[in-house]
């Protein structure tokens, strides 16, 4: 058998060369995965549009805005305040648009880099918490990962948030470790303030706060009276400094994002305070299904290097049992404040089905979840890697060869891409030169015009900052246009003084106009069959593939209050 000198020399040699290699392979995959993104398979969501929408105004110098608005918002005028959503996302974006890219382009190229930030900060957070080896293990599972998969590739805020987060949480823990008072203090008001960032990035990660000052209590190394200290005077004003440091660090960025909000909303938060009756049952079920397809691992090869680690574990019971429940337990859950990723897992979690009985809020699916399974699953790989006991070398190993295979199917694609003549799916512009409608508007319209349209979302993405009201009669029933609706619209106070013009489109639609008046009303029927002598202020402008173009004068439209 070989000798435990000769073992350690391997180990001496192997450990560093897994290393270089661990990173090697994380490298490739997080460039492999961002060209994709990048070139193919970016996608994006209405939420991703508001995102770079308001991009675009911040880099024309319309504020932090939006230009669009449904047609039953009253009395909202455009472009409005961005309240919604936190603003350093569109922030970022305009930032990234300085080097020429398309706002779009700039939103998935955030959402993928802060992607591979998020990969190396929750590798430097599970190092602190337990191992090198063990935070390599825990990384490469995330590769695997549903959800992280999922946002990374959509133009959305959560991998910006949640990075900021995580390297928030490392410097904290480090403040936790660090014996120089000075040293420490400072590091809490800095970890604050990457708290403070990530929550005006993602509203919703604002209650990872609270968690985030779990790691301000005082160490409970080898003894009990860590704890006890905090309960004297020295122990009650040295908590109070650390708080009013981390919330000072937060604040910074959080005081003033919520005071804008409230001048401009009245409230808080935009959801408002409407409680709804939502099914407690049904919210469970949704959740538990969402849980189930978030920890699904696609593939053989992740449950494979799952189930290894779990013989480990086995392997180990006995030895576990031995030491008693109480170790074990300090191990698993409080040892090195591993506490912080269950905690903020299981947090966020019952933050959201609170929420989600209360308020109403998208449905519980896996990118609602994503913040709490993060740290959920990155807890459940790492303790499972930590618990069984294999060599570092072996555990490194493993993680090699989880990120080898995807390396080896993400390598050839992202070579594809490159090379593949297709446009990709963030180039609106050129996706809007093929659409006959978006070519006209772009001639006869310009940023000092207001147009209605119909399914309009993407229209701002493919002309550049301009204010659209958009609405979906097809899908909502009282998003159907009505003369009446028209007038209200263009009676409103600064319709007609600060826009020089005002289109409306329609899409084209099959049938007889007995039939889209059925659906769709007397005065889109009408219009739709370009009748437009019933309807003074209306004017015809141009008949296009997709699409039926009309100008809407004020003077002409407007009517009187019946």
């Amino acid at each position: 058998m070989p000798s435990s000198d000769h073992k350690s020399s391997i180990a001496r040699f192997a450990v560093p060369a897994l290393s270089i290699l661990f990173w090697a392979l994380l490298a490739l995959n997080i460039v492999s995965s961002g060209i994709q993104s990048m070139c193919y398979d970016g996608r994006f969501t209405p939420d991703s549009i508001f995102y770079a929408d308001a991009a675009q105004n911040i880099a024309s110098g319309r504020g932090i805005t939006n230009s669009m608005r449904t047609l039953h918002e009253r009395g909202i005028a455009l472009p409005r305040p961005l309240t919604m959503w936190g603003p350093l996302y569109p922030l970022a974006i305009a930032a990234v648009m300085l080097s020429g890219l398309s706002a779009p382009a700039a939103a998935l190229l955030l959402a993928a880099v802060f992607g591979g930030i998020l990969l190396v900060g929750c590798y430097v957070l599970c190092r602190q918490l337990y191992d090198a080896d063990v935070a390599m293990v825990g990384v490469a599972f995330l590769l695997y990962f549903q959800p992280f998969l999922l946002v990374s590739k959509h133009a959305w805020s959560e991998t910006m948030g949640l990075s900021l987060a995580v390297l928030g949480f490392v410097v904290l823990v480090q403040a936790r470790r660090t014996d120089r008072r000075s040293v420490a203090l400072g590091l809490i008001f800095g970890g604050g303030m990457l708290l403070g960032l990530s929550s005006i990035t993602r509203y919703a990660l604002i209650p990872l706060l609270p968690v985030a000052a779990t790691l301000l209590l005082p160490r409970r190394e080898n003894n009990t009276s860590a704890m006890g200290g905090l309960f004297t005077w020295v122990g009650i004003r040295a908590l109070a400094t650390k708080g009013l440091l981390l919330g000072a660090g937060a604040g910074i960025f959080v005081v003033p994002v919520v005071a804008r909000s409230i001048y401009y909303t009245g409230q808080m938060g935009t959801v408002g305070g409407r409680v709804f009756d939502i099914d407690l049952v049904e919210t469970l079920l949704r959740f538990l299904h969402a849980i189930r397809e978030s920890l699904r691992l696609p593939g053989g090869l992740g449950s494979v290097a799952l189930l290894v680690l779990l013989c480990g574990v086995l392997v180990h019971a006995k030895s576990y049992w031995k030491s008693g429940g109480r170790a074990w337990c300090h191990t698993i859950f409080l040892d090195r404040s591993r506490y912080l990723l269950w905690i903020c897992g299981g947090g966020y979690i019952l933050f959201l089905l609170y929420t989600q009985t209360r308020v109403r809020v998208d449905a519980i699916g896996a990118r609602l979840l994503f913040p709490g399974t993060l740290f959920l699953f990155l807890y459940l790989v790492a303790t499972l890697a930590h618990l069984s006991r294999w060599p570092a070398v072996l555990r490194m190993s493993i993680a090699i060869v989880l990120l080898s295979a995807i390396a080896y199917v993400q390598t050839p694609m992202a070579l594809m891409v490159l090379h593949a003549k297709t446009t990709a799916p963030h180039d609106y512009r050129a996706h809007g030169a093929r659409i006959e409608s978006v070519q006209k508007l772009a001639e006869i319209s310009s940023d000092k015009d207001l147009i209605l349209a119909e399914d309009a979302i993407n229209l701002t993405l493919y002309l550049g900052p301009r204010d659209v009201i958009f609405f979906r009669p097809a899908f909502v029933a009282r998003e159907q246009l009505s003369f009446e609706k028209v007038s209200e619209i263009l009676r409103a106070e600064g319709t007609c003084t600060d826009y020089e013009k005002i289109w409306l489109v329609l899409q084209k639609k099959e049938g007889s106009r007995v039939q889209l008046e059925e659906r769709f009303g007397p005065f889109m029927a009408a219009l739709l069959a370009h009748d437009t002598q019933s309807y003074p202020g209306v004017e015809l402008r141009d008949v296009t593939q997709d699409a039926v173009i009309f100008e809407l004068s004020c003077a002409g439209i407007s009517m009187p209050s019946s």
